[in-house]
């Protein structure tokens, strides 16, 4: 987590101070690496506090909802940006007397991403709660991790169709090693 905080902001860095690297291209890279910051400074550190916490979601709603924003817009943000920057090179090869994306336009594009990226993710976020007397931050048909019974250490992951229809259904390595299946 620090490594990339540290690598991405130096990179943003270099690509706003040196003229050189000012391009299309390279702006697009910038952006991708702000999204790996965003990442990096929201998500991780919430999402490894909550999978860690024995008592679960300690954050409040506002967080969790925050974070259940701030996850699928930064993935999008990554996704669309890395569509942009293979649009540029396909208009090169197949009009090379055209230039699809000028300097100019370059902030308007970016710009259009992490809007697009913002109304996709509140899609999912709108229908999110955090129940008042449970310890999980969950979405309906999203993925949350609680803690696996004390008597089953090694979780591997909940299985969700059953959990929403039937209550939780835990699968665990057990001390012996093999797979097994218990209901919470």
């Amino acid at each position: 987590m620090v490594v990339g905080m540290v690598g991405n902001c130096w990179l943003v860095h270099v690509i706003v101070q040196v003229k050189k690297m000012h391009n299309v291209t390279n702006f697009l890279i910038g952006n991708l690496a702000l999204s790996d910051v965003a990442m990096c400074a929201t998500c991780i550190p919430l999402t490894l506090a909550y999978v860690f916490e024995p008592h679960g979601w300690i954050f409040g709603s506002t967080m969790c909802y925050f974070i259940f924003f701030m996850q699928p817009v930064t993935v999008y943000v990554s996704v669309f940006t890395l569509a942009t920057i293979a649009v540029d090179p396909y208009i090169v090869i197949v009009h090379p007397l055209r230039r699809l994306i000028l300097l100019q336009l370059g902030d308007y594009v970016v710009l259009f991403i992490w809007i697009l990226s913002g109304c996709l993710a509140l899609r999912g976020v709108l229908g999110g709660t955090r129940a008042p007397a449970s310890d999980l931050c969950a979405l309906p048909a999203a993925y949350h991790l609680p803690l696996p019974p004390a008597s089953h250490p090694g979780l591997l992951h909940q299985d969700l169709p059953q959990a929403q229809e039937q209550g939780h259904a835990w699968y665990y390595h057990s001390e012996s090693g093999q797979l097994g299946q218990s209901q919470a």
